[in-house]
């Protein structure tokens, strides 16, 4: 078959070229305090065959959990997988107790600035990226909020949500970004939440699905934590049936979000309060249930957008030789 697909990309080089739109998988995955400490080092493998697996060309990553982490993270995951993925650049700054990220696959995208959303509860990242194919510019904001389900911690949610909700509406007012994806980990209950409520203000859940996610088997596809019963290495146990892990849509980019994308990865809905890895899974293998459970204690949720291109270029043929064949 390769030899079929490389025998038509000689022989009529448009093929490559020709192609109108470019599909691109975006990621988030709360990797659950990924430090320099053995703990970590111990899910490397898990960690690159999910996203080997997933393969996205935007990753915004949680709880890295300090820049021995992040570096670890960089050189033994995001920078050797099948799509390398480099960093937005920046400077940690701490706050509170978790560190996000950013990532891309550079030929893909370049960036224009990285973008550290500074508040006084947790930091935002976000990089404001282009399109190389389309020249679409775009800025990816990547959160952790704040866990819990007192007011005090409703209140933080509903603080910082307001803060994401005004970046989001003066890049709208002031035209220099196309459009913005946020995602992350929310630890939302409900999707009537002040916090959520702030964030639908200048944003879509592009799947639709508001309700009472905690514990709610009605919502049993959508869930994205905990994939462990039991607890092991840190974070939460319990089974599979909280929503925390989203990723919300400027309404411009909904005509771009191919339906049918958006994945719990290894959520195939008939794991509620269960792990993951119990037998069968008919969302993905049994190698890859076992890699879930271990990895984190949160699923990875991705979809998938569709940018169409402006121009044809001898460079832009190069880049979709590159994807044709490496889909082979």
């Amino acid at each position: 078959m390769k030899f079929i697909l490389w025998s038509l990309l000689v022989l009529y080089p448009a093929l490559a070229a020709g192609q109108s739109y470019d599909t691109v998988r975006v990621c988030t995955y709360n990797v659950l305090n990924f430090s320099g400490a053995e703990n970590a080092q111990e899910r490397i493998d898990e960690i690159r065959m999910i996203l080997n697996e997933i393969r996205p060309r935007v990753l915004m990553v949680q709880e890295l959990a300090n820049e021995e982490g992040k570096k670890l993270f960089e050189d033994s995951i995001t920078n050797v997988l099948g799509i390398p993925l480099v960093p937005v650049a920046g400077a940690f700054r701490v706050t509170q107790d978790s560190y996000v990220w950013v990532y891309y696959d550079a030929e893909t995208f370049e960036t224009i600035t990285a973008i550290t959303l500074e508040n006084d509860l947790r930091d935002q990242r976000a990089g404001h990226l282009r399109h190389r194919l389309s020249g679409d510019s775009l800025a990816f904001v990547t959160l952790h909020w704040k866990a819990g389900d007192t007011p005090d911690d409703e209140a933080q949610r509903e603080q910082t949500g307001r803060f994401i909700r005004n970046f989001v509406q003066i890049n709208n007012q002031i035209g220099e970004i196309t459009a913005t994806v946020v995602a992350g980990d929310m630890n939302v209950y409900t999707s009537e939440e002040p916090g959520y409520q702030q964030l639908l203000e200048e944003l879509s859940d592009p799947i639709n699905r508001p309700g009472s996610w905690h514990n709610n088997v009605d919502f049993a596809d959508v869930h994205t934590q905990s994939p462990r019963l039991r607890q092991f290495g840190g974070g939460v146990n319990g089974g599979m049936d909280d929503r925390f892990d989203q990723i919300l849509l400027s309404p411009a980019l909904l005509s771009r979000y191919l339906p049918g994308s958006y994945t719990s990865f290894g959520n195939d809905g008939n794991h509620f309060n269960d792990s993951i890895n119990a037998m069968p899974n008919t969302a993905v293998s049994p190698e890859l249930a076992q890699a879930l459970h271990d990895a984190s204690d949160h699923l990875p949720v991705y979809l998938d957008l569709v940018f169409e291109k402006n121009t044809t270029s001898v460079e832009d043929e190069e880049v979709w030789t590159r994807r044709l064949l490496d889909l082979w």
